[in-house]
């Protein structure tokens, strides 16, 4: 079986976005996982998700969306850490049309994923 790297396992396999807030990685009954937007966009039915890579079943209950699906603990913790520093930039434009950047500090509780 050919393994992924690093940065692969941090993106979906369909739509080769980095999985985010936005797009959170589902984990299927398969054990195969992709982006939250993604399934909702292949959920062929109100009751069942198959799985692009094997065809496995993963059943809905009545009321069930997408984003209640598990998420992916082993791509979850890794996406949570933050990765090259501890501040996120921010851009700013001034009345001289001049753009500067200012490092702000990332919150802890902020990095994480809301569950």
């Amino acid at each position: 079986m050919e393994s992924l790297s690093q940065d692969s396992i941090l993106e979906c396999q369909i739509c080769f976005n980095y999985y985010s807030p936005r797009r959170r990685p589902k984990l299927l009954d398969c054990r195969h996982t992709c982006c939250s937007v993604c399934l909702t966009q292949m959920r062929t039915s109100q009751k069942e998700i198959r799985c692009p890579w094997c065809r496995g079943v993963t059943k809905l209950p009545a009321g069930f969306s997408v984003s209640q699906l598990p998420d992916d603990p082993e791509i979850i913790t890794v996406i949570a850490i933050p990765h090259a520093s501890e501040h996120t930039p921010v851009f700013i434009r001034l009345p001289s049309n001049g753009c500067y950047m200012l490092p702000l500090p990332v919150a802890k509780e902020r990095a994480l994923l809301p569950g």
